[in-house]
């Protein structure tokens, strides 16, 4: 589809199953061999109890179980596997420093958050993205010692995923703000709409997972069940499949209708 192909023009079964395969190799992957899964839930109670010690290997298995799940068509973000790739490559380079410079502990917390918040800034080349994510959410306070190494890991990932992979920042219409009263207004209606359909999807969220965990087969399995309902999803509405960013930028340059 980024190559121009309409969906249609592959066999039915092709696109309806190939998301299911996906779902299959990432629930056996993720049974079998990831002992402990992290995503960005798991990276906040890292910080926050673990001492920011995380598995590399399953840190890299789930990145890896994303790339296929994505790759595949599941209709996925590539957020989250960012996230976990770049803390787990920023506590494993400190993991290594630190047996060989005897480094304070206090420095796997730093490198956790530059490397998440390098990963943010490489995957959307929105350095300042990185850095307000990781005070927010992964930290939840702001302090002069991990904001300054933030700063230079967001700033550098930038760099390097526009020089050597040629990643653009999402490009939106133009905007000029017209009527300042009248459009704040505006703006408070569309943030109590967007706080109410926030609440609606983390609630079906969790309703599915229910749904999906009462269902009588190996846990293994239910990724492919998914994939194959987004395949049927997808083979009528092809927008869902992959990441939709082509769909969030069609909507922000006002050329994709309610």
């Amino acid at each position: 589809m980024q190559r121009g192909f309409p969906v249609h023009e592959f066999p039915y079964y092709y696109v309806i199953f190939v998301p299911a395969l996906g779902g299959l190799l990432a629930g056996l992957i993720s049974y079998f061999l990831i002992k402990k899964q992290y995503g960005v839930q798991g990276l906040i109670e890292t910080v926050t109890l673990r001492g920011s010690r995380l598995n590399l290997k399953d840190t890299f298995l789930e990145t890896f179980t994303s790339i296929i799940t994505i790759s595949s068509g599941g209709s996925l973000g590539k957020e989250a596997p960012g996230v976990l790739a770049g803390a787990g490559t920023g506590t494993g380079t400190v993991a290594f420093v630190w047996k060989i410079l005897k480094s304070p502990e206090r420095q796997l917390q730093v490198l956790l958050g530059c490397g998440a918040a390098g990963g943010i800034a490489a995957a959307f080349c929105a350095p300042l993205a990185g850095i307000v994510f990781v005070v927010e959410v992964i930290y939840g306070e702001l302090e002069t010692s991990t904001f300054i190494p933030i700063v230079i890991s967001s700033v550098f990932a930038t760099l390097v995923s526009s020089t050597i992979f040629d990643m653009k920042p999402i490009k939106i219409s133009s905007y000029v703000l017209v009527s300042p009263y009248e459009e704040l207004m505006l703006y408070l209606v569309l943030g109590l709409c967007a706080g109410v359909i926030s609440t609606i999807l983390i609630r079906t969220l969790y309703f599915t997972k229910d749904i999906f965990t009462k269902i009588p087969i190996h846990t293994s399995f239910k990724p492919a069940i998914g994939g194959l309902l987004v395949g049927l999803i997808g083979f009528f509405y092809p927008w869902i499949l992959g990441m939709g960013y082509n769909v969030i930028m069609d909507a922000l340059n006002n050329q994709f209708t309610f």
